[in-house]
């Protein structure tokens, strides 16, 4: 059901590390009369429970679908489980009642670990109706990149984020023209998903360019 299923790097030892919560409209419904509303308000939700987490091109997007094209879908990478959990819990007051009534076929979709998922649906009383497990890269793997660049490859759906690109930013890094910061903003750049996780990506980089 979705791209983000394929994401790397994420181990139950460090659970809470990252959740990705997007919101689907279908084309044949952007045209109904509300449903934009409705769209933006749950951006303005995502912004104001998750800002501090996001790259600012991002946060632009998000402030901007008011004013700019109808999306069909709002990703953004959470790092804290408790601000996905009120997120949830703040669309449950007036947002989802509402569409539910009018008929709104807006999809909320939750990637992260299972335990993750689990635990937040248990608290905010959401009941899981569909799970999508990824199996893995399969054939010959020995052709991928290596982990710790799939790691960061794989947090754009769409492949936009180069290996190259990653080999080119830990050397800037190593050099001291970059800090693992610049370089985890760098490549949220061409990602158009809008789940790039700067917080894992600068952990990832910082620990690349040390030699780790």
């Amino acid at each position: 059901m979705t791209h983000t299923s394929q994401r790397r790097g994420l181990d139950p030892s460090r659970p809470g590390e990252e959740l990705i919560v997007l919101a689907i409209t279908p084309s044949a419904a952007r045209s109904r009369e509300g449903i934009r509303e409705a769209v933006n308000e749950l951006a303005a939700k995502m912004l104001e429970h998750g800002r501090d987490h996001w790259p600012k091109w991002t946060i632009d997007r998000l402030a901007a679908i008011p004013h700019g094209p109808f999306p069909g879908t709002l990703a953004v990478a959470f790092t804290d489980v408790k601000r996905v959990e009120g997120l949830l819990n703040d669309l449950k007051k007036e947002w989802l009642p509402r569409n539910r009534r009018e008929g709104y076929p807006i999809s909320i979709v939750l990637t992260g670990l299972t335990d993750d998922t689990d635990a937040i649906c248990e608290k905010t009383g959401f009941t899981e109706h569909t799970y999508l497990h990824s199996l893995g890269f399969f054939g010959r793997t020995e052709e991928l990149p290596s982990e710790d660049e799939m790691c960061l490859i794989t947090m754009c759906g769409h492949g936009l984020i180069a290996r190259n690109r990653i080999t080119n930013l830990l050397g800037s890094i190593r050099n001291g023209e970059l800090t693992p910061e610049e370089a985890a903003a760098d490549i949220a750049i061409p990602c158009t998903c809008g789940i790039g996780n700067k917080e894992r990506a600068r952990k990832t980089f910082a620990r690349l360019s040390d030699g780790g």
